[in-house]
């Protein structure tokens, strides 16, 4: 009982620390947006310390997790953003960035916003295999129909913007056709879950509350570097119109 009880007692310390914690960035995110030249030169340290963050906030810290990304968010929208860049790989872990705790679903659309808000404003810095875990990732938010309506416009949006660095010197020419089409498809797929959603035209229209999801969604769930295309690519001829584009 002795040793259950200091172990409690340790528990609990080490709860108020990652509060107090987050509670001081949220200070910094305060004096970041209004004195940003008071911040300046520390902005190197801060995306360290918001992934040291995000993988020690324990569970039963829903709440500071939920103020941890608010602040990060604040931070992000400051020129302190330019730190993260190298920072993006371990951003782009789910499980990192949402942790495992039961209420994390209340919180998604605020990590995948500011994550997006993000990867828009560094977008033509990003290199090609961040580029890919970003498409990735937005291409299954935006087949997945359990994320807010918002979440998805938000997705359809950033893959659209993905297409200027796509195009641009620091990706490969065979690499750009590949990424192209994965959006390309996504947003397909996309139109193709709608159609399911809203019936045909022709008959009845489908329960606008049913939860029917495109079959395309499954293509998402596995390894994009693994998956196979879908057949959506052949009946729309996508492969005919990136190869026509092309040259």
């Amino acid at each position: 009982a002795k040793d259950a009880g200091q172990l409690n007692a340790v528990r609990g310390a080490y709860l108020d620390l990652v509060a107090a914690k987050v509670k001081v960035l949220s200070f910094f995110a305060y004096i970041s947006r209004g004195f940003i030249a008071a911040v300046r030169h520390a902005a190197g340290d801060i995306p360290p310390v918001v992934v040291d963050l995000l993988r020690d906030c324990p569970a039963e810290l829903a709440s500071a997790r939920k103020e941890l990304l608010v602040a990060v968010r604040h931070i992000l929208s400051t020129e302190v953003r330019q730190a993260f860049v190298p920072f993006l790989g371990s951003l782009l872990d789910e499980r990192l960035l949402l942790g495992d705790s039961f209420s994390a679903s209340v919180f998604r659309p605020l990590a995948y916003s500011l994550l997006a808000d993000l990867v828009h404003h560094v977008r033509l810095e990003l290199p090609p295999k961040h580029i890919f875990a970003v498409i990735a990732l937005y291409c299954r938010l935006l087949a997945d129909p359990t994320v807010p309506l918002g979440v998805q416009t938000m997705s359809a949006k950033l893959l659209l913007n993905l297409v200027d660095p796509i195009v641009g010197d620091r990706v490969e020419r065979p690499l750009r056709k590949v990424l192209l089409q994965k959006i390309l498809t996504a947003l397909l797929a996309k139109v193709h879950a709608l159609g399911m959603m809203v019936g045909d035209g022709g008959g009845s229209a489908a329960d606008p509350n049913s939860t029917a999801v495109s079959p395309y969604y499954s293509y998402y769930q596995g390894d994009p570097e693994d998956a196979q295309l879908p057949s959506l690519l052949a009946v729309c001829n996508v492969d005919t119109i990136m190869t026509e584009s092309w040259r």
